[in-house]
């Protein structure tokens, strides 16, 4: 990969991932109960139904993409990729996907048995995550592994389902070799990319929206295209972006609503990989204000994705907790302010205590937070 394309996919790391953040934080907040709560919280629901949806396939088809890099000779023709070539990849694969995500769910599922065992914190591991515990280990396994069910650390069904679609390359590059670019992108669009937009996909794991945008990142990376093509309409696609994404959280799309949401994705997809070169992130600026600030946190985005829960869930229920205690005539007239600063103030502590303990981890115990990040960890 050129070092500018590289440059322009790190300083969306940690954007993308406070994205993640942000979604969990509405549902956290009872946002996500039904269309009529968005509605009411207009500003919230954009951020974590609409901007931040973006993220997840976002980072799908980056690691489609990624995959193939490396691929080939000089950068020229196609990146075929041959056994050989396929069993590195999976090498590399368990360095940076398997052995974190083992790492991540055994050390919270521990977690969650020695609080279960302190009356003061059982109320902080209540619910569904932290049921396995008294399930013996079958219970064990099947959260840690995230079989029929979200794994321990809930937000890493995503690694669970791009280790799945990683498994699947072999059926992808064979479909490439014998369809050839344009046949093979036809073939995805229809098998994956149709029930995707129409919400019609079978089954559960792996979803429609991993091995889609796995696919299409793929489908790029071997045939050398550049996600960055589409640069020109980096603007036009932000404004329709932003209608859309106003039609899908306002209540007015009605029935369209999840039709509209999967456009808004697509927009939104095609506005922040052309943003990396416009404004505060433009290649001029070097490494000063927030360009070089998102290149600075970029290795600590991982470290991020996975302690962000169930640390934002203690937050919100913490905040909760805190609120509860304000006078019933309080907490009614000042119930808009309470759930916003609840919502962005969740994220805001979650995201600096994360950064701050990934700091601390490097700093004293570099190799294990190197394991823990899968090597995407550097020196601050």
């Amino acid at each position: 990969m050129d070092p500018r394309t590289s440059e322009r996919l790190t300083l969306l790391r940690f954007p993308l991932i406070v994205g993640v953040v942000f979604i969990h934080a509405a549902n956290g907040t009872g946002l996500a109960v039904s269309n009529a709560a968005r509605a009411a919280r207009p500003v919230e629901s954009s951020i974590s139904f609409g901007f931040a949806a973006v993220s997840v396939p976002l980072f799908f088809l980056l690691s489609g993409y990624l995959f193939y890099q490396g691929r080939g000779s000089k950068n020229v023709g196609p990146a075929s990729l041959d056994a050989g070539g396929y069993a590195q990849k999976l090498k590399g694969r368990a360095r940076t996907l398997l052995l974190p995500y083992l790492f991540w769910n055994v050390l919270l599922a521990l977690v969650y048995l020695c609080a279960s065992k302190v009356p003061p914190l059982q109320s902080l591991t209540s619910g569904a995550q932290a049921s396995f515990v008294s399930e013996g280990p079958q219970g064990w396994i099947s959260a840690i592994l995230g079989i029929g069910r979200a794994p321990v650390v809930y937000q890493f069904w995503f690694l669970r389902n791009l280790m799945i679609a990683v498994l699947l390359v072999p059926v992808f590059e064979g479909l490439f070799r014998v369809a050839g670019s344009r046949g093979s992108l036809f073939v995805g669009a229809l098998a994956l990319g149709l029930p995707w937009a129409l919400h019609r996909w079978p089954m559960e794991v792996p979803n429609a929206v991993s091995l889609f945008f796995f696919f299409v990142g793929a489908w790029a990376g071997r045939f050398r295209l550049s996600l960055f093509r589409f640069d020109a309409l980096v603007l036009p696609a932000g404004l329709l972006w932003v209608l859309v994404v106003g039609l899908c959280t306002s209540g007015v799309a009605g029935d369209g609503y999840p039709m509209l949401l999967q456009l808004s994705i697509v927009l939104g997809i095609v506005f922040v990989l052309g943003l990396t070169t416009r404004g505060p992130l433009a290649p001029e600026r070097a490494d000063q204000g927030l360009r070089g600030a998102l290149l600075r946190w970029a290795p600590a985005a991982f470290f991020l994705f996975a302690v962000h829960e169930p640390l934002l869930t203690v937050v919100i229920r913490l905040s909760t907790r805190a609120l509860s205690k304000l006078g019933a005539a309080q907490r009614e007239s000042l119930v808009p302010l309470l759930e916003g600063s609840v919502y962005f103030g969740s994220v805001v502590i979650t995201c600096v205590v994360s950064v701050a303990l990934y700091r601390l981890a490097n700093r004293i115990m570099p190799r294990v937070t190197a394991l823990a990040t899968g090597g995407r960890s550097a020196h601050p």
